[in-house]
């Protein structure tokens, strides 16, 4: 626990933090090129090879986090994933870590998270945040001041939804009970990264015409864990 926040790591070593309002803890940044390499390594799925990471790298590259800045940030997250593999790197953490159940996030439940992080402050010692190594740290420090050089939605105060990137980070891919749109996005991800029309705190989201067939650059995603 870091003063009002509770945090635990995941099964790549990366911070997830306690959500109250839907009770589970959540990936604190949207999911990353390294937790991607790591996952590679260790499922040998497949599905997943060098051929295919290029073709993700290619979409937006690949930066370590010493150069991260405000300019290239979001390059250090995972975009360009389409559903079923986003399934895939789902199932690789719910079968090594059977304890806990793994999932990505319902629209309701992305929205939930939205506006109670909304109301929270961000956290002002990022070096109180548990991470497994050094290197994860760095990315960690880099990321988590990021918003400072961000502009506040409508002037208003920064708050954790911003430091944590659910604004300015990347559209995240969501699931939906709607009959025609399992897959859509949520999320406003930087204009210098890719310009969208709605803001999050309209609620709505972004609907892909073909998510299972088109590698949008711009979609991440994140996990959360019950």
């Amino acid at each position: 626990m870091t003063g009002l926040q509770k945090f635990e790591l995941d099964i790549t070593g990366f911070p997830m933090i306690w959500s109250e309002s839907i009770n589970c803890y959540i990936q604190f940044f949207p999911f990353s090129k390294i937790q991607f390499e790591l996952f590679m390594a260790s499922s040998h799925n497949p599905l997943f090879n060098a051929e295919n990471y290029s073709e993700l790298i290619i979409l937006n590259p690949r930066v370590s986090p010493n150069n991260i800045h405000k300019d290239n940030y979001w390059q250090a997250f995972l975009t360009g994933v389409k559903p079923n593999e986003l399934e895939e790197i789902t199932r690789w953490y719910q079968s090594t870590d059977q304890q806990n159940t793994y999932k990505f996030f319902s629209l309701e439940e992305w929205n939930a998270i939205y506006f109670e992080f909304s109301r929270k402050e961000p956290i002002r010692d990022l070096s109180v945040i548990p991470t497994k190594n050094k290197r994860i740290s760095l990315l960690i420090e880099k990321l988590g001041n990021t918003y400072k050089y961000l502009r506040p939605n409508n002037n208003r105060s920064f708050s954790l939804k911003d430091q944590m990137l659910f604004q300015y980070g990347v559209v995240e891919w969501v699931s939906s009970s709607h009959s025609n749109h399992k897959w859509i996005g949520m999320g406003q991800p930087n204009p210098d990264f890719r310009t969208v029309v709605y803001s999050p705190e309209q609620g709505v989201p972004e609907y892909p015409i073909a998510p299972y067939q088109d590698r949008l650059f711009y979609y991440g995603f994140r996990l959360l864990r019950n």
